[in-house]
C-alpha cells in the first residue's frame, strides 16, 4: 500500500477507537447509509481522505459529462464517542458538507 495515497488534514489523538466502515454500494445502501447517518448525527470532523486513483478499481468510477467521478473515501472522527467513521463511495453532500 502506498502511504502517499492518504491525505491528512489533521491527526486526531485516538486511543482504542472504534471504526465504522460503510460501503455505499452494498445491497440497499444499508452500510453506507448507516455510516453517513453517524457522520451527520455526530460531531465528527473529516481528517483524512484516500486518494481514489490508487485505491478504487476502474469499475468503481463513473463518468458524468465526460468527467470521471471517483467514489469518496474520507475518514471522520467524533471525539465525543471516540469513533472513526469511513463512509466509502459516492456521498450526497451539500456545499456546506452536510449529508442529505
Amino acid at each position: 500500500m502506498n502511504p502517499d495515497m492518504f491525505r491528512f488534514t489533521s491527526r486526531p489523538q485516538t486511543e482504542k477507537s472504534s471504526l465504522v466502515i460503510g460501503w455505499t454500494r452494498d445491497t440497499g445502501n444499508v452500510s453506507g447509509g448507516t455510516a453517513e447517518y453517524v457522520v451527520d448525527a455526530s460531531d465528527a470532523d473529516s481528517f483524512c481522505q484516500i486518494e481514489p486513483a490508487d485505491f478504487f478499481p476502474v469499475g468503481g468510477v463513473t463518468v458524468e459529462d465526460d468527467i470521471a467521478q471517483f467514489p469518496e473515501s474520507r475518514f471522520f472522527y467524533d471525539q465525543t464517542s471516540n469513533l472513526v467513521i469511513l463512509p466509502c463511495g459516492p456521498m450526497n453532500r451539500s456545499p456546506t458538507g452536510m449529508i442529505f
